[in-house]
């Protein structure tokens, strides 16, 4: 067994090495247990070694983040604790798994916390996308290229409800104006699986006038979306900036999945059925599709209530 100074530190390294090399997760899923484990590691410096371990002190752990963001005068979110608890859970089976810990020393030993309600991730209304495209439009008056790449990106958000690694992960051969169709690769597909979105005429256009800019920029980033400063693809820092840029300038709050969200559940409003709905995402259940879908609330019944005659 390691005996350096930061043993928990070091068991940490190995884990996201195996996860890297031999699962080959993929690089957001890998980046989320990246910052899982540091926030802990930072979160609770007395944690040292595996013998610092216990149910106790993952709950002093919990109680750390609450009181943080309470001087920080901020809510913790349902959906962070839920991460935080579904990541050091897989950490900890691993090193029961691996013999570090004994079986049955921390793996499912806190309670786990209610899955987050995905009405809490409200869809965007008519207005508020109008804003936000009134906005780009009007913010990028002066640079035609800024304009046609930040219309086209939220129109590739909005459109496909693509997922922000598959959005950066974009290259400009995996748009076919000929068939209208948006390939997601499996390299940076969460779940691991290709598929062809059908593509919006709006976005059709949108990217069609995208792509002669790039032409006319003589861009040789690999990347479909690139930085507005240099010749390569956007980061995810670079994506981060663009939603507070246009958050702040629409007074819209809004994220890269509050617009997959407004995708699933405007298919949903528009009669699509499931199955399609969930191979549009991505998803590998129908399960999980439907916490998508079951957040539509009742007013929103109102259009096809409206259309009824007996």
């Amino acid at each position: 067994m390691n005996n350096t100074p930061n043993q928990i530190n070091y068991y940490c390294q190995i884990y996201l090495q195996e996860a890297q090399f031999a699962r080959c997760l993929q690089p957001e899923t890998l980046r989320s247990y990246r910052d899982v484990l540091k926030n802990f590691l930072k979160t609770m410096p007395e944690v040292q070694s595996l013998n610092d371990l216990s149910s106790s002190t993952i709950v002093e752990f919990y109680k750390r983040i609450h009181r943080r963001a309470q001087i920080e005068s901020r809510e913790v979110k349902r959906s962070t604790i839920y991460t935080y608890h579904s990541k050091l859970n897989a950490f900890f089976k691993w090193l029961e798994h691996q013999g570090y810990l004994k079986p049955g020393t921390l793996y499912n030993k806190v309670p786990k916390p209610q899955q987050p309600h995905y009405s809490d991730v409200k869809a965007l209304s008519k207005d508020q996308i109008e804003s936000l495209i009134a906005t780009i439009s009007l913010a990028n008056s002066q640079n035609d290229f800024l304009r046609a790449r930040d219309i086209a990106l939220f129109y590739t958000l909005i459109y496909t409800g693509i997922r922000r690694g598959e959005l950066l992960g974009l290259r400009t051969f995996d748009i076919d104006f000929d068939q209208q169709l948006l390939s997601i690769k499996a390299q940076s597909s969460k779940s691991g699986r290709g598929r062809h979105i059908p593509m919006n005429p709006l976005l059709t256009l949108s990217l069609r006038a995208y792509f002669k800019l790039l032409c006319k920029r003589k861009s040789k980033a690999a990347y479909l979306f690139i930085s507005s400063k240099q010749d390569i693809g956007l980061t995810t820092h670079g994506l981060k900036a663009w939603v507070e840029k246009y958050k702040a300038l629409s007074g819209v709050s809004f994220s890269t999945h509050s617009l997959r969200h407004t995708f699933a559940t405007s298919l949903a409003q528009n009669n699509a059925d499931i199955v399609s709905i969930k191979s549009a995402l991505g998803h590998s259940s129908v399960t999980m599709t439907d916490r998508y879908v079951r957040s539509i609330g009742s007013e929103n019944a109102r259009v096809y209530i409206d259309k009824l005659s007996f």
